[in-house]
């Protein structure tokens, strides 16, 4: 519902930033070529014909940037300090897509000081157009207009929480006048809100308070009154929208679709789709390569130190759970004297004697895990995600820790959002184990491409100041 009443207000919140970007983006060109003193004229630099038609991969690279920092995203007010710093990473990342994009077709002419110019006042200019637009909006609001007086029947978790969605949403208008309950007393204050009456008091309300909208949100157990209060209004001209009593089955990422008119509730879902899919695609493939290119030689050193100093294969291949839970065969430097793929394996502890003897420098630095760059160019897995586990592993927590296999809603990743925040390597009780599933589980359900590339940088450091990795 949020999606359907946001699709026209985010389209035009599209257009004017976009418009803010093109406009800043032409007073750089005047601000460069014609104020700015002890610079020649700007047709002999370059005609104004090449500035416009940059305008286009600028475009793109903005789509690109808004998109990966949800610039649109609907969410409460924040502060003026919060909206200047998303809107500084858009902007940075723009440039960044324009310097490349420019660097591939090959055009010279572009000056240096114009895009500084570009990106310092597109910040300003996208700010202001959105301080602009919610001082508008707040002061239309504060005279009563676009807002929507809604009921909320039933003043359980359920209700409850639809009270708080809706207070999150203020951008949506609606405003909450009071609940309905047969278990609550009439008067009570429930976060805020007023309990109006019972449940079949719903005319009374209504006609007392001038209600725009009716949210039924009662449990399951109460079928009859949910029946009941639907044939009263069916004779009404209020908008009426029914919330299911899944909430408590809803585990990740969780939607509604449409198949041909019959509403199609997900209850869990990947969070990387469409664009999103193909911007982590891009990510995985263009540091991949780069790591492979600059850690070559290494790698070949790591292969000739494993060689000499213990037989046995160079590389560990171990299946593994991927996207989906499809099997798949995870690339590792060898770095024991056994290769176990089986019902029984045991994690590697403190002076395991299975290690050999580069086998216990290899974990702790993580440069066993080189060759799994291999497996991303492959497409089996991702540079960022929720590490890969055995699939006896995996076999024996899934039935001990709740929602534990929703972790292959994306592919497995050489580094995670659990390994940055310590949780690396033994993981020796049930409850180290469940921590590493939260971290993994909160990645999920907050992914972006900026979540990814912070976890990239802040794995290095993170692997050279951790020591319980063996």
């Amino acid at each position: 519902m949020l999606k359907q009443h946001a699709q026209f207000f985010i389209s035009l919140w599209v257009f004017i930033d976009f418009a803010a970007t093109v406009l800043a983006w032409m007073a750089a060109y005047v601000l460069r070529f014609h104020l700015l003193p002890d610079y020649p004229n700007p047709v002999q630099i370059s005609p104004d014909w090449n500035y416009l038609k940059m305008i286009l991969p600028m475009g793109v690279g903005w789509l690109l940037a808004a998109k990966s920092f949800g610039l649109f995203k609907p969410r409460r007010v924040v502060s003026d300090l919060e909206e200047v710093y998303v809107i500084v990473k858009v902007m940075t990342l723009t440039l960044f897509i324009c310097i490349a994009i420019f660097y591939l077709l090959r055009w010279p002419f572009v000056s240096r000081l114009f895009l500084l110019l570009f990106w310092g006042l597109s910040i300003v200019f996208v700010f202001l157009v959105r301080w602009v637009r919610r001082l508008f909006f707040n002061a239309m609001r504060r005279k009563g207009y676009n807002v929507r007086m809604v009921l909320i029947v039933g003043a359980g978790n359920l209700g409850k929480i639809t009270a708080q969605k809706i207070d999150d949403n203020s951008w949506t208008g609606l405003r909450v006048v009071g609940f309905l309950d047969n278990e609550v007393s009439q008067g009570t204050i429930i976060d805020g809100v007023p309990v109006l009456g019972q449940v079949l008091d719903i005319r009374r309300v209504m006609s007392e308070e001038e209600i725009d909208q009716v949210f039924i949100a009662l449990s399951a157990k109460a079928y009859e009154d949910r029946r009941r209060l639907l044939e009263i209004l069916a004779n009404e001209t209020v908008t009426t929208c029914l919330i299911p009593d899944i909430y408590q089955a809803v585990t990740l990422n969780a939607s509604v679709e449409d198949l041909d008119g019959l509403p199609i509730i997900n209850l869990s879902d990947s969070p990387t789709h469409g664009w999103n899919w193909v911007m982590k695609r891009l990510v995985d493939i263009v540091f991949s390569i780069i790591i492979l290119s600059l850690c070559s030689l290494l790698m070949a050193i790591i292969a000739v130190a494993i060689k000499i100093t213990s037989p046995g294969s160079i590389i560990f291949k171990q299946r593994r759970h991927g996207l989906r839970g499809k099997v798949i065969c995870v690339y590792k430097f060898r770095t024991m004297k056994v290769l176990e793929d089986g019902k029984n394996i045991v994690q590697a502890t403190e002076n395991d004697p299975r290690l050999t003897k580069v086998g216990a420098f290899l974990r702790r630095t993580s440069l066993d895990e080189l060759p799994q760059f291999f497996n991303v160019l492959q497409g089996t897995m991702s540079i960022v995600g929720p590490r890969p586990h055995a699939i006896a592993h995996d076999e024996y927590y899934r039935l001990r820790i709740k929602s534990y296999m929703l972790r292959n809603k994306v592919k497995p990743g050489i580094t995670g959002w659990a390994q940055v925040n310590g949780l690396r390597g033994e993981t020796a009780t049930l409850e180290k184990m469940e921590s590493r599933i939260e971290y993994d589980l909160y990645y999920l359900e907050h992914w972006s491409l900026w979540l990814d590339l912070k976890i990239i940088f802040m794995t290095p450091w993170k692997i050279l100041s951790h020591e319980t990795a063996y």
